[in-house]
């Protein structure tokens, strides 16, 4: 959140976030959970009213039309992988997170999706409809690596765990934010060249 958030609405989202930890873990007993979200705003409101907002329609969803653009809390990993898990266990491992976080922390020459084509899918995701579509396809057409590109849109652009479609795209958008420390409002450092 940006620093001068009012600190009891920051402390109530940090509580909202682990009762939405906990909550995953009576879907997956046994299991590490988290829950993050990276607030762009700074209107105090709770985590269900926000969250309640990333919902938008998509074509390629169900006849409800909408797509979900947070998945839920994430499964960390386990030291065994679970024996029988549930469709919604698997749909929430964090593997699809943290490969998209990789792929968005490539070096500058190897990228796959540079920040301002960042930009433009977090735009489109938040305006849903047709927008998704044609800018994940105006990105491809664009890229540099077109098929590393549709790869990662495949994974990340459409999930479901059985209850609902949803999108993983917003929260591996924010997590590349928070790693490279841009989401706190800090300016990333450029590095210099050795001469």
């Amino acid at each position: 959140m940006k620093p001068h958030y009012p600190f009891h609405a920051a402390y109530g989202l940090a509580e909202d976030l682990i009762d939405n930890a906990k909550r995953a873990k009576e879907l997956a007993p046994g299991r590490s959970s988290y829950d993050f979200h990276v607030l762009h705003d700074s209107v105090a409101r709770p985590l269900s009213d926000i969250r309640s907002h990333l919902r938008v329609s998509h074509p390629t969803t169900t006849a409800a039309g909408d797509l979900h653009l947070w998945p839920g809390p994430f499964l960390a990993p386990t030291s065994a992988p679970p024996s029988n898990p549930t469709s919604w266990e698997s749909a929430h491992e964090d593997a699809v997170l943290l490969s998209g976080l990789a792929t968005l922390s490539l070096p500058r020459d190897e990228q796959v999706l540079g920040s301002s084509a960042a930009h433009d899918l977090r735009v489109a995701l938040l305006a849903g409809g047709q927008a998704i579509t044609r800018t994940a396809t105006r990105l491809q057409a664009r890229s540099k690596r077109p098929a590393e590109l549709r790869d990662f849109l495949i994974d990340q652009l459409h999930g479901d765990d059985g209850s609902i479609p949803f999108s993983r795209l917003l929260a591996t958008l924010d997590a590349a934010d928070m790693a490279a420390g841009v989401a706190s409002g800090e300016r990333v450092r450029r590095r210099r060249r050795a001469t």
